[in-house]
Order: C-alpha cells, then sequence, then structure tokens
C-alpha cells in the first residue's frame, strides 16, 4: 500500500485519486476535496456541488484530528469514502491540519441564489487576489484584427480595442480558466477559418466557453442578475450546468466583430428576471447561452432555417459547419430575442445570408 501524499489545502497542482488512484489534474479535472479524520472515523468533501459540502454526522470526534485526507475525481467520491473508511489508504504521517476556517471560508457561506458581488471572484467567490480578465482572450482579438474585423463602442467604431474585461480571482485565471482557453483556440479558429464537421467533444468544449463568456459579461455589468450558483458550478463541473442551453451559428458582419445582447427573461406576474439569455459574436461564430433561473421545461424555439444548432445539452453527433445562413449585426437582435420573455412578442423582419460551403474532398 503506497503512502498517500501530504498535501496543502490550495497549493497543489497533481494528486493521486482518493478513489481510482489516478491522477487528479487541479486545472483539468473536476475534483473534490476530502478531509476527516485518518482512520475514517469522520469524513466530509467540499466542492460536491455549488454551495454544498459531505458531511458526517456534526460535531468530528474531539480525540482525532481533522486533516486534509486528499482530493478526488468528481465522479470518485463514493469510491474515495468507502476506501477511507475501510483503511486502505495509507496517509502521510504529517497531513495538512484541517482547522476551523477552512470549513468556513469556502463558498458554502455564501448564498449561491444572489448575484455576484463586485469584489469577489465570479467562480470560485473568493475576494482575491484579483487579475483583470479579458473576456475575449487577446490572441482572438488579434486573430480577428488581422483579417480587418472592426470593433465598436457606444455605437461607434474605434481604432484601438481590447475588448471588455472583469475581476477574475488569480487562482481561477492561471488554473482551469487558462487550460479551457488552450483547449478552446484551435477548434475556435477552425470555426472562423473552415468549413468542417465538429464532433461532440468540440461541442462540449465551445459550450463550456461559451458559458464562462457569458458569466463574465455578466459580471462586468454594474449589476448582474446571474446567481453565484452558476459560476461555482461550472467551476467545479467543468462544464455548463445541466439546466442550461447553449447554441452555436454562424455571423457575418465586420462591422461590429464582437456585438452582443443580454436579454432577460421576466416572470409572467412580476419584475423578477428568471432566466438570462447571452447571445454574442466572436468573428464568424455567434453563441447564445440561455440561463435559467428555475427549472422548467424550454420551448421550441425558431431556428431560422436549421441556422442556429445546439451544442449543450449535446445533442447531435455531428455539426456540419457552417449552417445554411448567416446572421448579421442587424439579424442577431432577432436571435437574441427568440426566447419569449412574457412580455410584448418581438416581431421584425430578419435577413439571413445564404453560407457558401467548400469542403475540400479526402
Amino acid at each position: 500500500m503506497n503512502q498517500y501524499p501530504a498535501l496543502h489545502w490550495d497549493n497543489w497542482r497533481r494528486a493521486p485519486c482518493l478513489g481510482c488512484g489516478d491522477i487528479v489534474k487541479r486545472a483539468v479535472n473536476s475534483w473534490i476535496r476530502v478531509g476527516g479524520t485518518k482512520s475514517g472515523s469522520w469524513v466530509m468533501a467540499i466542492g460536491v456541488d455549488a454551495g454544498r459540502a459531505f458531511a458526517d454526522e456534526f460535531p468530528p470526534p474531539e480525540h482525532e484530528s481533522l486533516v486534509f485526507l486528499g482530493v478526488s475525481h468528481y465522479a470518485c467520491l463514493p469510491q474515495a469514502v468507502e476506501r477511507i473508511r475501510a483503511n486502505q489508504i495509507k496517509f502521510s504521517d504529517d497531513p495538512y491540519i484541517f482547522f476551523a476556517e477552512q470549513i468556513s471560508n469556502t463558498p458554502d457561506r455564501f448564498d449561491m441564489g444572489s448575484p455576484v458581488q463586485t469584489r469577489e471572484c465570479p467562480f470560485c467567490q473568493s475576494n482575491g487576489p484579483f487579475s483583470k480578465e479579458h473576456i475575449y482572450p487577446k490572441w482572438f482579438l488579434k486573430e480577428l484584427k488581422s483579417r480587418g474585423a472592426r470593433f465598436t463602442r457606444d455605437g461607434r467604431v474605434v481604432k484601438r480595442f481590447s475588448g471588455p474585461t472583469t475581476r477574475v480571482c488569480m487562482d481561477c485565471n492561471n488554473n482551469w480558466m487558462a487550460v479551457l482557453e488552450k483547449n478552446t483556440k484551435d477548434v475556435l479558429l477552425a470555426l472562423v477559418y473552415e468549413t468542417r464537421l465538429v464532433d461532440q467533444r468540440e461541442q462540449a468544449v465551445l459550450a463550456f466557453w461559451a458559458v464562462k463568456v457569458a458569466l463574465l459579461l455578466d459580471a462586468s455589468n454594474s449589476k448582474p442578475v446571474v446567481p453565484r450558483g452558476f459560476g461555482h458550478s461550472l467551476m467545479i463541473q467543468k462544464r455548463p450546468h445541466r439546466g442550461m442551453h447553449v447554441w452555436v451559428a454562424a455571423y457575418n458582419d465586420g462591422s461590429d466583430a464582437l456585438a452582443a445582447h443580454q436579454w432577460k427573461i421576466m416572470a409572467e406576474s412580476d419584475n423578477e428576471v428568471i432566466a438570462l439569455c447571452v447571445t454574442f459574436a466572436v468573428g464568424r461564430v455567434v453563441f447564445q447561452v440561455l440561463i435559467p433561473f428555475l427549472e422548467g421545461t424550454l420551448a421550441p424555439l425558431e431556428d431560422f432555417g436549421g441556422s442556429v444548432l445546439p451544442i449543450w445539452p449535446v445533442q447531435l453527433d455531428m455539426i456540419d459547419w457552417p449552417p445554411p445562413y448567416y446572421f448579421d449585426r442587424d439579424s442577431l437582435v432577432a436571435l437574441a430575442k427568440r426566447v419569449y420573455d412574457n412580455r410584448e412578442p418581438v416581431e421584425m423582419r430578419v435577413t439571413l445570408t445564404q453560407a457558401i460551403r467548400r469542403r475540400l474532398q479526402t
């Protein structure tokens, strides 16, 4: 039986999974912290879901120290708890002591149903240290500029443009968000430059990235509306929340390469926001992210002649890119408001441009 290494609460990058034994990569995998007693008499896990933890009955035993036992893959937690209780893991003689503040400083103390506040990370809800995160990656803006794309600010074309920014903690920014940008780069550029098929893995990566951007766009507002739990769930699960929907479409308007719309869905009986639909263009690609705050069934939506394709939940084995028609800056408004918001229906004339597909024969 190999000895499990002693880990620091925050400063670790790779560690064996307490469940399956394979390596957990902090910046890549969905993982859970596990603490308790080395004997397995009392076990707890932090990060089970947004604002949720698992623990045996309180109070923990007084005669044994609480320590940071290690980490497990998200899916391996039941196996990890079983192995700890059965004393199948040999822990270090010098583990990190699990103090009470580790519990009190976790995001469990936040109201996950309330919007994120100015001085907290929109994903882990920590209070810093912060970095200024570019909502659209700088490498992508350079690509668009090289293609002659133009950017607008307050309705006017600007020559110098670095894109909107918002506050994100350095830990999130330098770890899982950096890995996500790296994983997204090739497939996103492929949608800009190529006619191709997009498989299920690529759809899931694009949806993950699109939700991150949508949450950052909301957090950059003076009055964000998305509950904290969605950002925290994204950080934990490394995928969109099960209630979200993400679509992709094509865009062909060089006059505003980063057009974006945030459409609040209101409750029928009062002025309460019950969902947010974020539609944003990045070069030749449009993403639409629907974040419902309440559970429900989504009614069929206008797909503009098959030109709006679902990528989350993943439904299609392959997406044939680009779709039949392109949106421009004007028709993007109709796409942004296609989800009925319990107010007056939006009616407008929409002109779409037929896509030209030239796929090389192999």
